[in-house]
This record gives C-alpha cells, sequence and structure tokens, in this order.
C-alpha cells in the first residue's frame, strides 16, 4: 500500500510575521526561516529535484494544447513560459524575477 504524502499547505501555516491577503488568500511574504536553511542544505545536492519545489498546473486540455504549440512556435519550453508569465507578475508588483536553477554538473551530448 502506498503511503499517502502529508499536504504541502500544512508546513509553516502558524506563525507568519510577515503576510498579505489576495482574494481572501493569505500569501506569504517570504518563506520561513526553516523553508530557507532547508533549502540551502540540499542546494547543489540531487540536482534539480532536491534544490526545488515542484508546482502543479491544471489546465483544461485544450488550453494545455494552445501552451504546449506556443512553446513549440516559440522555440522554447512550457516551463520557461511559465517562469516568464511568473516574471511579468512578480514585475508588476515591483519584485525581481524569479531565480532559474542552474545545474553545477555538465548536460551529456547525445549522438544523432
Amino acid at each position: 500500500m502506498a503511503r499517502k504524502r502529508p499536504p504541502a499547505a500544512a508546513a509553516g501555516v502558524q506563525g507568519r510575521s510577515q503576510s498579505t491577503v489576495i482574494q481572501g488568500l493569505p500569501v506569504q511574504a517570504s518563506p520561513p526561516a526553516s523553508a530557507v536553511q532547508s533549502i540551502k542544505k540540499v542546494e547543489g545536492a540531487g540536482g534539480l529535484k532536491a534544490s526545488t519545489v515542484g508546482t502543479t498546473l491544471y489546465l483544461l486540455p485544450e488550453e494545455s494544447w494552445r501552451l504546449k504549440q506556443l512553446a513549440v512556435n516559440l522555440r522554447t519550453t512550457v516551463h520557461e513560459l511559465m517562469l516568464c508569465g511568473l516574471d511579468r507578475i512578480f514585475a508588476e508588483h515591483d519584485q525581481p524575477p524569479i531565480r532559474r536553477y542552474v545545474s553545477t554538473t555538465p548536460r551529456r551530448v547525445k549522438n544523432r
């Protein structure tokens, strides 16, 4: 039997020092110190999945197709399109852009 994952929103819900409310939902202005410390511990070790937090986006099938087509037409990835969109939102709110993950290990080149 597979073990269920704990809800991600439960961590750090109580004791917020700096928060704001957007459309009735509390939004933390900065991550709690415990989260920053845990991120620093894994930075550079274990690659992308160990150094980042995954986020899921649910789209209708036709919207997903449109997003993929746009990425192909612009010769980029859906991931980079999403990051660019988030950069625009942060810019509208006088926030710095999202830092991109940069791997420290060299990429293997496939022989074609």
